[in-house]
């Protein structure tokens, strides 16, 4: 016993110390928050400008501007957009130019832009989408004139182009992309003259080796789209005196192959002016390709790029279309005959059969400003039409597919029917990839009579179900139409001309 109780108080100031040492555990600690920066005087005053010119104000921004300026700013500081002082005071000009009319912002930014260039502002400085100041204010004649005559705007130096690969295939879709940015002549002929024309040659050249391809495996998705608006801006007259002359429209059989079918939805998508005897031409020779009687019907695809030519005949020469629309849309080809009567559809000022367009069109007739049970019918097949031909149901449930089910069955529509039951199951609609895959390849299956044909031919028959078109408004940009999607089998591809 008292060799355990020896053994105990020997070991027992062990313990305390080792008590001693462990310290406590303690609470977790915030984390540490880094101080925020410090910015220098001068990077205060850098800051200062840009914002004055991001939100310019008119005459209140522009007093704010001068005590920076004679304090000796940096004017060609970037912010964290890559916009410079001067580039923000374009775009408050653009914006000016297209929605104000106080004569005094106008003034106001005008002088400011001035005060920019007198302090060494360098008009010639791009963004990240290439635009410099000069492509903004080119657009506005009695600025540039007013410039000129102060000797404010430099002169240009040679312009250096990459010669190939990657680096021109971003420069082209910087200038393709930039050429949307306005509708100002000055800026297109800026943007034409500076950057494109003399990039003309080298783009034309890569856009024929493309519709020499045999496959578009390595063809990036708007190669042939970016090119043709690329050179469109560099030469109008001459790109499209080529495309006129080009030898698929006589054989325009080879637009059922790949390569010149996505030359033609490019052509299509641009809203490209070509002549009418071409686009006629070509629409006659694949016209012989479709089917002429129910038992002919095979997997064809020749109702695409004829949707296509027959829209853009409509755009260019709405007289030799108007017997066109009245045949085609009797088709056995329902993608054929659906374009043929959405056409007829835009010429009487109505909606194509598309939801979005009907939920704003449509005119309430039911009681208490709804839609009738014959409105909401067609509302809802529009939306289960658009959903099932992009494999996108956010926003359609069972209970709506199964009402438009029963609709296309009453409608002798069955074979789109029976695809609807694949997709149901235990009153929702399903999330398996495979089956909603089959149902959009399926959906668009131009031998057989389509939902887009019936609700087009139900709005030709009932224009009271929709609002009149409202007019346009004087600067509104043209709308690019929709085209048509498929996926054609590669076959040999002609030599570009």
């Amino acid at each position: 016993m008292w060799r355990y109780l020896t053994a105990l108080a020997l070991l027992s100031p062990l313990a305390q110390a080792d008590a001693v040492a462990v310290p406590p555990a303690s609470a977790p600690s915030a984390p540490q928050v880094p101080p925020a920066p410090v910015l220098s005087e001068e990077e205060m005053a850098e800051h200062a400008l840009l914002e004055a010119c991001a939100a310019f104000r008119g005459e209140a921004s522009l007093a704010a501007i001068r005590p920076l300026l004679e304090k000796g700013v940096d004017v060609n500081v970037r912010s964290t957009g890559g916009e410079t002082p001067l580039l923000l005071l374009c775009h408050a000009l653009e914006l000016d130019y297209r929605y104000r009319t106080e004569p005094s912002f106008r003034a106001a930014v005008k002088e400011a832009i001035g005060l920019l260039l007198r302090h060494g502002a360098d008009p010639l400085m791009e963004n990240e989408a290439g635009c410099n100041a000069i492509f903004f204010i080119e657009g506005k004649p009695e600025l540039v004139k007013k410039l000129a005559d102060e000797q404010l705007l430099p002169r240009e130096l040679a312009l250096r182009i990459p010669s190939g690969g990657a680096a021109l295939t971003r420069y082209i879709r910087k200038r393709a992309a930039q050429a949307k940015l306005t509708k100002h002549e000055g800026s297109l002929a800026y943007l034409s003259r500076r950057y494109c024309a003399p990039a003309y040659d080298r783009v034309f050249e890569r856009l024929q080796r493309y519709l020499r391809a045999e496959s578009s495996a390595h063809l990036p998705p708007s190669a042939l789209r970016d090119c043709l608006a690329f050179l469109r801006v560099a030469d109008r007259q001459k790109i499209e005196d080529w495309v006129n002359q080009n030898p698929l429209w006589e054989h325009s059989e080879h637009y059922l192959e790949e390569i010149p079918e996505r030359f033609l939805t490019a052509l299509f998508e641009l809203n490209w002016s070509v002549a009418p005897t071409r686009l006629r031409m070509a629409l006659d020779k694949l016209d012989t390709m479709l089917p002429k009687a129910k038992e002919d019907m095979i997997e064809c695809f020749a109702g695409v790029p004829m949707s296509q030519l027959l829209a853009m005949l409509n755009t260019v020469d709405a007289a030799a279309a108007e017997p066109l629309l009245q045949e085609y849309a009797e088709s056995r080809d329902s993608t054929l005959a659906a374009e043929a009567l959405s056409l007829q559809l835009e010429r009487k000022g109505l909606p194509r059969p598309e939801p979005r367009t009907l939920e704003a069109r449509l005119l309430p007739l039911g009681p208490n400003g709804t839609l009738s049970p014959e409105q909401q019918n067609l509302l809802e097949l529009a939306k289960v039409d658009a959903a099932a031909s992009s494999a996108n149901w956010f926003g359609v449930d069972a209970a709506m597919a199964r009402r438009v089910q029963a609709e296309l069955r009453r409608q002798n529509l069955s074979h789109h029917a029976d695809l609807l039951s694949l997709l149901i199951e235990n009153n929702n609609i399903t999330v398996d990839a495979d089956a909603l895959a089959e149902v959009r390849s399926a959906w668009s299956d131009p031998a057989v009579p389509s939902p887009q044909v019936m609700m087009a031919r139900t709005l030709l028959q009932h224009p009271e179900y929709c609002r009149p078109l409202p007019a346009p408004a004087a600067e509104a940009p043209a709308m690019t139409p929709t085209a048509p999607q498929t996926t054609p089998k590669a076959a040999s591809t002609p030599a570009a001309s």
